[in-house]
């Protein structure tokens, strides 16, 4: 926090911190959706202490306690019209160590196997937050490896559907990096030497899937797109959020040409989106910048413009820039 700027937030704590935050989107009629990003005030990378909804053989951090941190949240801000929605939990994923992985659905099999069942969960999270306000909407990622379909998650009946109806969001997001499946993260970055052939050898034997998001054509990346998620949009059956994507601006950029590609799929399926992210400045505790952000070092717009932001009003995704500009 820049206290210089914003001095009324000095000695406040986090929470109080947040209030703010959604007070002043609140005078800007700014809608809110509250995401339970990480458990530990840090970046969220790969297989973390971060990956499951709390924090496996800690007591410091339970799932009942996440539910009621989501309980409380509800309760403060059921008077806060621009509070709209709450994203239970962020990119879902196996802890290792001790080691726990999210199913959809589990049995006894899968909790024998150390699984844990995030549809569960969520279910339980969201009947505890619409105790304290029925208006949210409960939004519920995918869980983000292995990379799924949306198909057990719309299910009716099922653990989210019927009773959830008219409040439930499916979520979802996408990057050059990640893919279907078991996908190897950052598989692009293994093109030479040694990494290039541990590459192809993990992906021959079906222990990674065969490629991720970047390296598809603009139609194989359509039909992995309609394929996973596009097809509940012509359904009616509940409301698809692209909660997340973002790339680099360098035209010549691998995540750059998966953009290009990916904005134009997005745009033809008309799917309601959040860029990630609009800041810039360090990720926490994690000592690296923030590539992927559309605004300047001083967090304004910058006066040159942003090629990704052209590319998203070429689609139609967001509203032509207003006039004299």
């Amino acid at each position: 926090i820049d206290f210089d700027k914003n001095p009324k937030l000095r000695g406040l704590s986090a929470l109080q911190v947040l209030d703010e935050v959604v007070m002043s989107l609140g005078r800007q009629s700014i809608a809110v959706i509250l995401n339970n990003h990480t458990t530990y005030g840090e970046w969220c990378g790969g297989p973390d202490r971060n990956g499951m909804w709390y924090h496996p053989g800690s007591a410091e951090y339970t799932e009942e306690r996440w539910i009621e941190d989501w309980a409380m949240l509800a309760a403060r801000y059921c008077k806060c019209p621009q509070v709209v929605g709450f994203d239970l939990r962020n990119e879902v994923r196996f802890c290792p160590w001790p080691f726990r992985w999210p199913t959809w659905q589990s049995g006894w099999f899968s909790w024998l196997a150390l699984g844990r069942d995030w549809a569960g969960a969520a279910a339980a999270c969201a009947d505890r937050v619409l105790q304290e306000n029925k208006q949210l909407l409960i939004v519920v990622e995918r869980i983000i490896w292995p990379m799924g379909e949306l198909q057990p998650y719309m299910r009716n009946p099922g653990p989210l559907l019927p009773h959830l109806a008219d409040r439930l969001v499916l979520a979802v997001h996408h990057y050059s990096w990640n893919g279907p499946g078991r996908y190897l993260a950052f598989g692009h970055t293994m093109s030479e030497g040694i990494s290039y052939f541990l590459r192809s050898f993990v992906r021959s034997l079906g222990i990674f899937s065969p490629e991720n998001y970047g390296d598809m054509t603009k139609g194989q990346l359509m039909g992995e797109m309609f394929r996973q998620w596009g097809f509940i949009l012509q359904s009616n059956t509940c409301p698809v959020w692209v909660s997340e994507f973002g790339s680099f601006e360098n035209p010549e950029h691998y995540d750059t040409k998966w953009f290009e590609r990916f904005v134009e799929c997005l745009g033809s399926l008309e799917a309601d989106f959040a860029y990630w992210p609009l800041n810039v400045g360090n990720k926490p505790a994690s000592g690296h910048g923030e590539p992927y952000g559309l605004l300047g070092a001083d967090w304004r717009p910058k006066p040159e413009g942003d090629r990704r932001i052209d590319l998203l009003r070429q689609h139609g995704l967001l509203p032509p820039p207003p006039s004299g500009r």
